[in-house]
């Protein structure tokens, strides 16, 4: 559980950038960040098909459901190990990635990841039907 002093978090878009990718786990570390959300990550594929995410700064811990296929135009959230987050299995798609955070026996933020990328499915609906999951009693989302 969660102490009392606030989370820093940061909402980034990569653009599936090599580049960008590769400075992130710097800028993690020096701005001390508890929980980064990133639409369009720059992945790489191994010869299995398995989605590698690179440049995860040491303490840190990656959560997506990307595809093989799909993973750039896809979520992916990084939070700090110790915060001891959990996938939400609600959210089972390339587009979305969600994590639970206890807060207390009775309270929890959900952390919600999401890309709409307008030619792959309804936008609306889509976006719909992720903020309107109420299972915890708070909600971060970032599109």
């Amino acid at each position: 559980m969660l102490s009392s002093r606030s989370l820093n978090c940061h909402q980034i878009n990569l653009h599936h950038c090599a580049a960008a990718s590769s400075h992130l786990a710097q800028v993690i570390h020096n701005l001390d960040l508890d929980v980064v959300l990133i639409q369009e990550p720059y992945c790489n594929i191994d010869l299995n098909k398995n989605v590698l995410v690179p440049n995860i700064a040491q303490d840190y811990i990656s959560f997506h459901n990307l595809s093989s296929s799909n993973h750039a135009y896809g979520t992916l959230i990084i939070p700090k190990t110790a915060l001891n987050l959990r996938l939400n299995p609600h959210f089972n798609s390339n587009y979305a990635t969600a994590v639970f955070l206890k807060l207390s026996v009775q309270e929890s933020i959900c952390f919600l990841c999401i890309y709409l990328r307008p030619s792959a499915f309804s936008t609306f609906d889509f976006l719909h039907s992720s903020l309107s999951y109420k299972n915890q009693s708070h909600l971060a989302f970032s599109v």
